[in-house]
C-alpha cells in the first residue's frame, strides 16, 4: 500500500470512509459486550451474536486499516507496562492485533479511536494536495516508471518467490535506483528529441561518449 503522498483524491477519499466505517464498527462492538470479572480480577468480554457479526466485519478489515494508518505515518503500538505483582515488564502492545484483547491490558478503546482520528486527519490535511497529484500528469509518468520497475518483483511473486523482500533488499534497491535512473534519463533524451533537440543530443554524445 502506498503512502498518503503518493496516492490520488479518489484513493484518499476512500481510505477516510474505510476509517470511519472501521472506527464505527469498533465502537458499535464494545457498546454490544458485557464486562464480566474472572477470578484473580481478570477482565474479559462476553460476546453476543450482534458482537461476533461486528468481531466478524472487524477482523476482516483489520489488515487494510492497520495499513491505512501505517502509510499515514500513524503508530498503531503502545508501551505497556505490567504491575509490579507481575514482574512489571515492558512491552508495546498493537493496538490493531490486540483488538479483542483490551481488556487483559487495561486498555481503553478510545486510544485506538485517537489514532484513527489522527489517520483521518492526515488524509483530510494532504486532499488539496491528493487533488493535485491526480490531474497532473507527471504524477501518472512517475506512476508508470514506478509500475515498470517493480515489474520483476511481481514476477518474482507470481512464482512463488518471496518478491517484497528482493525488492527491499540492498541489492533490489540498488536495482530500482538503476532501474529509474535509466528510464527517466530516456524519458529526458526521447522528449528533448520529440522538441527538436536530436542535432544537439547527438553532438554531446560525440563530445561526451565519444560514438
Amino acid at each position: 500500500m502506498k503512502n498518503y503522498k503518493r496516492i490520488t483524491i479518489f484513493e484518499n477519499t476512500r481510505r477516510i470512509e474505510k476509517l470511519i466505517e472501521f472506527k464505527e464498527n469498533v465502537l458499535k462492538y464494545f457498546s454490544s459486550v458485557t464486562p464480566t470479572t474472572l477470578p484473580m480480577g481478570i477482565l474479559e468480554l462476553q460476546e453476543n451474536q450482534t458482537s461476533l457479526e461486528l468481531r466478524s466485519k472487524i477482523n476482516l478489515a483489520i489488515d487494510e486499516i492497520r495499513s491505512i494508518v501505517l502509510n499515514a505515518n500513524g503508530l498503531v503500538s503502545i508501551q505497556w507496562t505490567d504491575a509490579p505483582a507481575f514482574g512489571g515488564k515492558s512491552q508495546f502492545i498493537d493496538l490493531f492485533l490486540n483488538i479483542f484483547h483490551y481488556s487483559r491490558f487495561s486498555i481503553q478503546p478510545s486510544m485506538l479511536f485517537d489514532v484513527i482520528d489522527r489517520a483521518i486527519g492526515m488524509y483530510l490535511s494532504d486532499q488539496k494536495q491528493a487533488k493535485v497529484r491526480t490531474i497532473n500528469p507527471l504524477f501518472w509518468c512517475n506512476e508508470f516508471i514506478s509500475w515498470l520497475i517493480s515489474l520483476p518483483f511481481q514476477f518474482l511473486t507470481s512464482i512463488g518467490l518471496n518478491g517484497e523482500r528482493a525488492e527491499f533488499s540492498v541489492a533490489g534497491k540498488m536495482m530500482k535506483i538503476i532501474a529509474g535512473f535509466v528510464i527517466y534519463l530516456a524519458a529526458i533524451l526521447q522528449s528533448l528529441d520529440i522538441m527538436g533537440f536530436k542535432d544537439a543530443i547527438n553532438q554531446w554524445r560525440k563530445i561526451w561518449l565519444g560514438w
